[in-house]
């Protein structure tokens, strides 16, 4: 293998990396990504490796933890199986915070496609819609249309109208309130 090549994006994450926790490396298939990554990764998990990839993709679905735990940082490749994996523990952990209110989680998906990767439920009969994104104005863009074409079909003359649609995203500073009335709440802003 040719020796490696120090790149400006070494210190970048490195710093990144330090500051937050977790780094999302994008670009082009063979620029380098995770070669330089795996420079600073502790752990590297091949999520694609064609030995490993049929367990891989369970344990993101069913136990995300068995893929997170260990020393870090680590690098988890491969970015759609990661949106996966991101999109399991939102869920797990909507599971917990609408348990506290004796509400429960469910997913919704109709005869023409439609689907929303949550709806919590409360006892009194209020629910909210819910899409996980990972994030980016484009992703968070396309939650929102999701959410406002399904709330536009349901006849509020038979069941209320969602209390809230919300996108929950990866990243982000602060949940904030779209014109459309839609809710972007990063991971780390949700709380019971």
């Amino acid at each position: 293998m040719a020796e490696y090549r120090k790149r400006v994006a070494d210190g970048i994450l490195m710093e990144k990396l330090e500051a937050t926790g977790a780094v999302i490396v994008e670009g082009p298939k063979w620029c380098g990504k995770t070669t330089t990554a795996e420079r600073v990764d502790k752990i590297v998990i091949y999520m694609a490796e064609p030995k490993k990839r049929e367990r891989n993709l369970l344990y993101a679905r069913l136990e995300p933890e068995k893929i997170l735990d260990g020393d870090c940082p680590r690098l988890v490749d491969e970015l759609p199986t990661f949106g996966l994996l991101f999109e399991t523990l939102v869920m797990r952990d909507l599971r917990v915070y609408a348990a506290v209110p004796h509400g429960e989680v469910r997913h919704y998906r109709d005869k023409n496609g439609l689907e929303c990767d949550a709806v919590i439920h409360l006892r009194d009969g209020r629910y909210g819609l819910v899409e996980v994104k990972m994030g980016g104005e484009a992703l968070v863009d396309e939650g929102a249309r999701v959410l406002n074409e399904l709330a536009a079909l349901i006849d509020t003359k038979r069941m209320k109208k969602p209390s809230f649609k919300m996108v929950v995203t990866a990243v982000g500073d602060c949940a904030y309130a779209r014109e459309d009335g839609v809710l972007v709440c990063p991971i780390g802003s949700l709380r019971p």
